[in-house]
């Protein structure tokens, strides 16, 4: 760990520093700021003057999240979970924004890993074929409904 940065000053840079990476959530920049000092008052004004800026927005952070994550073909249990738990973004904000996800946008991106997959699977038997896919998709995080429909359209039951 290195020094406690013990002025505002020294929390501010450190702060802008960690954003200058990515992107962090309000929760995640006062977890990463704490290991920086002791007094936890100062980390808390830091964060609210880097909101007040505009460098710190949990709405703006939830959202790229959720493009990023469907770019990578995870579901909304698996991206849930990691704002939540990772990232501590309130449920509420997480609920709000996966809601306003279309079943399409949900489809595409459960269907195109499995065209990642398409080689592999269509080696197996039907059965199995069938099984190792809805496994997949399952444990990207997609419903049921969407794993039903991500294997209709790919063909696998052929």
């Amino acid at each position: 760990m290195s020094l406690k940065p013990k002025t505002k000053t020294d929390l501010i840079n450190n702060g802008i520093l960690l954003l200058k990476y990515r992107a962090r959530s309000r929760h995640e920049l006062l977890s990463r700021l704490s290991q920086h000092s002791t007094d936890s008052k100062l980390v808390h004004q830091v964060v609210i003057y880097l909101e007040e800026l505009g460098l710190i927005n949990d709405d703006q952070f939830t959202q790229s999240f959720i493009r990023s994550q469907l770019k990578k073909s995870k579901g909304p249990r698996q991206i849930r979970y990691h704002l939540s738990h990772r990232f501590g973004v309130d449920q509420e904000l997480i609920n709000h924004h996966l809601h306003h996800l279309s079943p399409e946008q949900l489809l595409s991106s459960a269907s195109q890993y499995l065209s990642k997959h398409h080689q592999k699977l269509s080696k197996l038997p039907i059965y199995a074929r069938i099984s190792k896919a809805k496994n997949l998709l399952y444990q990207r995080g997609y419903s049921t409904q969407t794993i039903a429909n991500a294997i209709d359209e790919s063909g696998l039951k052929e």
